[in-house]
């Protein structure tokens, strides 16, 4: 790997040819070795960027590996980078993906923190998490906050949480968000 990075800083690659390399490697499932060369490229000071860091998280969601997504987002800010509101939507996602609730309200809490406004990704993460987590309840408050805030649901926000209320046998409440669906929502 050291020998790769040696190569790589001696041909001065530009940040599309390096997303270029970690997302092949991506694809080819050696997400434990994009970890490695990530904090090698950006410890050997070669042009890294959010997006490549975005890239791995993403390869951590897929694996359910929330705390190895968490722990990129870490490296990122190491190597003096801003998450972005991707980065946290990824993070809350894999958070939710491996029903860690409580992990994906802090991460949520970190991005109001670092001045980012939750979107429609960022709370149909949420309402799905809750209701992977069998939290309906809260999944509906945030159906509402997200409203609240200006933030319009979309069709696939309604899916979850339609898909939430099916899966705990709540058929009157999934009615319910289907009734609020009409006129909200365009269906093409």
């Amino acid at each position: 790997m050291s020998q790769l990075v040696r190569k790589l800083s001696a041909s001065s690659p530009s940040k599309h040819e390096l997303r270029k390399l970690l997302q092949g490697m991506l694809n080819h499932e050696r997400v434990a070795e994009v970890h490695v060369l990530l904090a090698m490229l950006c410890d050997a000071g070669l042009p890294v960027d959010v997006v490549m860091f975005n890239l791995l998280m993403t390869g951590y969601k897929k694996r359910r590996q929330w705390q190895a997504a968490q722990l990129v987002m870490s490296k990122m800010v190491a190597c003096g980078l801003q998450p972005d509101a991707v980065s946290y939507n990824i993070l809350i996602d894999a958070c939710g993906k491996a029903q860690q609730l409580t992990r994906a309200f802090e991460a949520l809490q970190a991005m109001r923190q670092a001045g980012l406004q939750p979107g429609v990704n960022t709370y149909t993460s949420l309402i799905d998490a809750c209701g992977k987590g069998k939290q309906l309840e809260r999944a509906h408050e945030l159906l509402g906050e997200m409203m609240q805030h200006g933030v319009k649901p979309n069709a696939h926000t309604f899916t979850t949480i339609i898909n939430a209320c099916t899966q705990a046998q709540d058929v009157d409440r999934g009615l319910l968000v289907l009734e609020q669906v009409r006129g909200r929502v365009r269906v093409y």
